[in-house]
């Protein structure tokens, strides 16, 4: 697994590559390392590495260019690599969820807090990774549990909805609903089940999707709903 960190001090990336050499050591997990002394030579090693990094560790507080900013231009080239951003000062982390990063570690604290973080990174991770296959009307297809947006019921079919597709079965709602609810997915409605990951609001007994698509959330459900996606959001500042 191949993880960058970013942090203008050397001493600062030495302590967190000792950290995470003791963790691999415990976990029997090799680690491979890239160390970024500037946001700029990290967003330089982005576009030029054919081998991305799988986690990010950056700095907040470094001098050519701060590390939410940094955190921010990955995000629109990167959207779904893992970012833990590590500081010594708390207050930046309600920025920290603006630029959607993964986590949001105290540099004095990496000792006891940045293992629990990695566990948590790569249980994520490993559930990106994982597929089902499906046999669909256009015909048997592998898909990453990851890549499904949401599962829409019309009558008595299902349709899958892909960023890249849509595919069609004969199934009911309720067995995808089953099959998916280990994987961030909730029922918001009598005909839809949602990934969590594409939600982008929950207001007004409706739900909003990252590309515009509402869909509306019936009384009875609208708390559920709203507290799944609370904590959905929680878990992944």
């Amino acid at each position: 697994m191949r993880i960058a960190i970013c942090d203008d001090n050397a001493d600062d990336r030495i302590a967190i590559k000792t950290v995470l050499m003791k963790y691999a050591a415990k976990k029997s997990i090799d680690f491979e390392y890239t160390e970024c002394e500037s946001g700029n030579k990290l967003m330089y090693t982005l576009r030029d590495d054919g081998d991305c990094p799988e986690i990010i560790l950056l700095d907040i507080n470094m001098n050519d260019m701060d590390g939410l900013t940094v955190a921010g231009n990955i995000r629109k080239i990167f959207p779904d690599i893992p970012i833990v951003l590590i500081t010594a000062f708390m207050s930046y982390a309600l920025d920290g969820y603006k630029v959607r990063a993964n986590r949001f570690l105290i540099k004095d604290d990496l000792e006891m807090t940045l293992p629990d973080c990695m566990n948590d990174l790569l249980h994520e991770l490993s559930k990106r990774e994982r597929t089902m296959i499906f046999d669909f009307e256009e015909g048997i297809r592998k898909l990453l549990i990851d890549s499904i947006i949401y599962v829409e019921s019309f009558g008595h079919k299902v349709v899958f909805h892909t960023a890249d597709a849509t595919y069609r079965q004969n199934r009911k709602l309720e067995e995808i609903e089953k099959e998916l609810g280990d994987y961030d997915f909730i029922r918001v409605h009598k005909s839809f089940v949602v990934n969590l990951k594409y939600v982008l609001k929950v207001s007004n007994y409706s739900l909003t999707m990252q590309d515009g698509y509402v869909i509306s959330v019936p009384r009875s459900r609208y708390v559920d709903v709203k507290q799944a996606y609370a904590r959905y959001r929680g878990a992944h500042i």
